[in-house]
């Protein structure tokens, strides 16, 4: 992961509990109160942090805002000051241009909430003292857990500046006045998922075999790059963030023109009320979990999160032909029995139309197995006893393969499954599955 970022060995990486918001979470509340604080909010997670400084820590921040679509004046941010911001406005779809407003000289701490950011731009790591971000996040997943990286200067205001409130077990990084190297040294405060960890050692490696970090950029860039040509195209959709230095190129939003919306902040409940028609046809499913954000599906402008970024090749940006939009297409093949959900969360979901993934059960089974590929949306093919080379010959049609013990997964079948996902055993053990192997449509 050091590698992937191009971090500094000043800095410090650990793992911590609850995904992005338990990384920044701890940060704020393990480091703030010895300045005055700054706060930055043009979306819902910056003002989330808004709203914990504010209302949990009680320590009276300056806020600078921006609406939707828009940044607030970088200039005007007061650097004696500690100051939160979001380098990436994942429900806004803007970003920081760059790093160039961070002051060299800067008295308080830089707080970079990354999550959506890293490996997809390129980070001036001197100008960040701490930054989170959930996993592996633009690689495909998350996992529950966060990432928190420490700058020379987080670590010394650790050391130095006693919270003047409780801090939960979880959020403690320092004992005795030390910092607890431990949890930058691969020791973790609670058990992570194994499952997670394979999932994003694998990513990284995939990241690693295209060209490492300019590689996933030049990909997201050229993702973005992709889609700007489509709405361009298109009189009835544009960009909600108009200047295109600040336009994310992996949390893209888009509105539908129409009236302008009464309110930037729909409410929950309307949110999820119009959800429903899209998302029961396996069409942006993941509204309602921004129901926080912009006005999406709640007026006649519609903001639309089409989630880009450095895994999805870009002959995968497809047209957004209304109702069709796009989803997070990222490499995450790792063995597991749930192979229906892995599917369905790393294919494009257009509409109704398009194609659905297909799943190979190449060994005898329960039936139950393919009932419960065909409930989640998955179209199953049952084609046991087949030698390797008959094997080879249809595997090129699948998305996913399911197997039991008597299917050899070797480099001849990853050769030839050009469109293959993940491969799922059901069992103990994969020693059937040669798992130094990668598959070839995970670098393709």
């Amino acid at each position: 992961m050091r590698e992937l970022l191009e971090l500094p060995d000043t800095h410090r990486i650990g793992i911590v509990p609850g995904s992005d918001t338990g990384a920044f979470e701890m940060a704020m509340w393990t480091m703030l109160g010895a300045r005055p604080v700054t706060t930055l909010a043009w979306e819902s997670f910056g003002e989330g942090w808004v709203t914990d400084a504010a209302k949990q820590l009680q320590l009276d921040p300056t806020v600078l805002r921006a609406d939707y679509g828009a940044i607030p004046d970088l200039s005007q941010v007061d650097w004696s000051s500690d100051v939160l911001f979001t380098w990436n406005g994942t429900t806004s779809g803007v970003r920081v241009p760059d790093g160039e407003w961070i002051a060299d000289d800067r008295e308080g701490l830089s707080f970079a909430d990354a999550t959506s950011a890293v490996f997809a731009y390129h980070l001036p790591w001197e100008k960040i003292d701490v930054a989170t971000f959930s996993w592996q996040k633009v690689l495909g997943g998350e996992g529950a857990h966060g990432i928190l990286i420490l700058g020379p200067r987080a670590v010394e205001r650790l050391e130095s500046f006693t919270p003047d409130r409780p801090l939960p077990k979880v959020f403690r990084l320092v004992s005795k006045g030390k910092l607890t190297e431990g949890i930058f040294r691969g020791e973790t405060i609670n058990t992570p998922s194994m499952l997670a960890v394979e999932d994003a050692i694998w990513a990284l490696e995939w990241a690693k075999s295209i060209g490492g970090a300019k590689a996933l950029q030049q990909r997201s860039d050229a993702n973005a790059a992709a889609l700007d040509r489509i709405v361009q195209e298109r009189s009835w959709v544009s960009h909600l963030a108009a200047d295109p230095a600040c336009r994310s190129t992996t949390s893209v939003c888009l509105s539908v023109e129409g009236q302008t919306p009464t309110s930037s902040r729909p409410s929950r409940a309307c949110s999820r009320k119009r959800a429903p028609p899209t998302t029961s046809r396996d069409i942006a499913t993941h509204l309602p979990d921004f129901a926080s954000g912009a006005a999406q599906l709640s007026t006649p402008q519609t903001s639309r999160r089409s989630g880009r970024g450095s895994t999805g090749p870009t002959r995968k940006c497809a047209p957004l032909d209304d109702p069709v939009l796009l989803r997070r297409q990222g490499p995450s093949p790792f063995f597991s029995r749930k192979l229906g959900s892995c599917l369905r969360r790393n294919t494009i979901l257009q509409d109704q139309r398009m194609t659905q993934p297909k799943v190979l059960i190449s060994d005898k089974m329960d039936p139950k197995a393919a009932a419960i590929f065909r409930e989640r949306g998955l179209q199953v093919d049952e084609i046991t006893g087949k030698t390797p080379e008959e094997l080879k010959a249809i595997i090129g049609d699948y998305d996913g393969l399911a197997i039991r013990s008597s299917t050899k997964v070797t480099q001849d079948i990853l050769d030839a499954a050009t469109n293959l996902k993940v491969v799922g055993r059901a069992g103990i053990g994969v020693d059937n599955v040669d798992i130094r192997l990668r598959p070839h449509a995970a670098s393709s």
